[in-house]
């Protein structure tokens, strides 16, 4: 757990709680990141008790604003699903989030992390550029049902 500010506001960023759920939904809805499988309770869940610091939130003034995942498998770092509620975005909680998610790769042994940013949205590309990320060469992420 760590608290910092961000402009103005005063954050906690913690990992994640099974009462959170109702409110990473929400955010998460509101960011257009969520996937009504892969964000199952029952998933969010599983994968926290694997790894209790795998889902970050930030909160503020008692109140859920943001959320992150990450993933370490011992060879790759990743970072996704990374949303902040509207009115609290432009504030600093995403880079609180990504700092705090970049921490914990670090200490699980992460040399380097990946994320996966939208083709599209070229917005959310300059975002992480300004934070040290770079375009990977041509790969196109590619998925299936099992």
């Amino acid at each position: 757990m760590c608290s910092e500010r961000g402009d103005g506001i005063s954050i906690q960023i913690r990992p994640y709680r099974a009462a959170d759920y109702s409110a990473v939904r929400k955010i998460l809805v509101e960011g257009g990141l969520f996937d009504r499988v892969w964000d199952r309770r029952s998933n969010l869940s599983r994968k926290t008790r694997y790894n209790a610091r795998s889902v970050l939130v930030a909160v503020a003034e008692s109140k859920v604003i943001g959320s992150v995942y990450i993933s370490y498998d011992g060879w790759e770092g990743f970072i996704y699903r990374l949303a902040v509620l509207s009115d609290y975005r432009k504030q600093g909680v995403g880079t609180l989030l990504m700092r705090s998610a970049e921490r914990e790769l670090r200490k699980l042994g992460a040399k380097e992390v990946a994320i996966f940013v939208d083709a599209k949205n070229a917005g959310l590309q300059t975002y992480y550029k300004r934070r040290g990320y770079k375009l990977s060469k041509a790969w196109k992420s590619m998925w299936k049902k099992l």
